[in-house]
């Protein structure tokens, strides 16, 4: 790959707290862009940690967001009775013929956001 650059990168996912992951040897390599590696670097000094530790740190809360979407809402859950009257009022409103087209709200958004279609 032509400007590529590798990086070592954590093997804590096998179970093993990153530290014991560390003191093990245990790591991975990968082949990135000189790009992608600067943007890394820059993020990392910018948070004052290494680069193993952003990208450490970046597939820990990925991991996180995809179990907290695969875990579903419970009644026990605190934000439950919040989301749960959301809902009901946003359909409440869609009964009486309130709220805008979803074309129109998506359109809306990709304006907002300076996002093409």
């Amino acid at each position: 790959m032509k400007n590529s650059s590798r990086a070592a990168i954590p093997r804590w996912y096998d179970g093993m707290k990153s530290d014991d992951n560390r003191a093990a040897g245990n790591s991975i390599t990968i082949t990135i862009s000189a790009e992608l590696e600067a943007q890394m670097q820059e993020k990392a000094k910018a948070e004052g940690i290494t680069v193993e530790a952003y990208i450490e740190r970046l597939i820990r809360e990925d991991a996180g967001w995809a179990e907290s979407m695969e875990k579903a809402l419970q009644e026990t859950d605190p934000e439950y009775d919040e989301i749960r009257a959301a809902v009901s009022e946003g359909l409440a409103r869609a009964e009486r013929g309130e709220g805008k087209p979803a074309r129109d709200v998506f359109a809306g958004l990709r304006a907002l956001h300076d996002l093409s279609r």
